[in-house]
């Protein structure tokens, strides 16, 4: 299992799902967490097909670096970006989720599970990234997640 799939299981694990909630503060949201790149309106058919408020995407590779003792690699240090998506939900003209509330609860648990558990994995920056698709705000934020693999040789 790489670096990116070990993410997923640490985000599956360790989400506490009765912190992301629905805007009434009572109600668990329907959420997600996959291996993806997805624009954002490939983002917004997701959560509407799937019934899902929430998505946790974790991404490709953004940079790596070797560290070397003479031409032995000793140690691997790169970057991945995990991305929190909301979408605004309303039934009759009554809204359900605004995706503003839901996309916060959301962050505040990924800066958690990175803060709080024992890994090599942690959040370097973070930055919103919302866009308006089709009349609908997709809320995004992107997060720059570190590692560093020691390598045995």
């Amino acid at each position: 299992m790489g670096v990116k799939e070990d993410i997923v299981v640490l985000l599956d694990t360790y989400l506490a799902a009765s912190s992301i909630t629905k805007d009434d503060g009572s109600l668990q949201a329907s959420f997600d967490v996959i291996v993806a790149n997805p624009p954002h309106v490939q983002v917004k058919d997701w959560l509407i097909t799937k019934d899902l408020f929430g998505l946790f995407t974790v991404d490709d590779l953004r940079a790596v670096n070797m560290r070397l003792i003479g031409t032995v690699p000793i140690v691997e240090d790169g970057r991945y970006l995990v991305k929190t998506w909301t979408v605004a939900r309303s039934v009759n003209d009554v809204v359900l989720v605004d995706g503003i509330k839901l996309k916060q609860k959301m962050d505040n648990e990924v800066k958690r599970v990175f803060r709080t558990q024992p890994t090599d994995r942690y959040v370097v920056s973070w930055e919103a990234n919302d866009r308006l698709v089709h009349g609908t705000w997709i809320h995004c934020t992107i997060f720059t997640v570190a590692y560093m693999v020691q390598i045995v040789a």
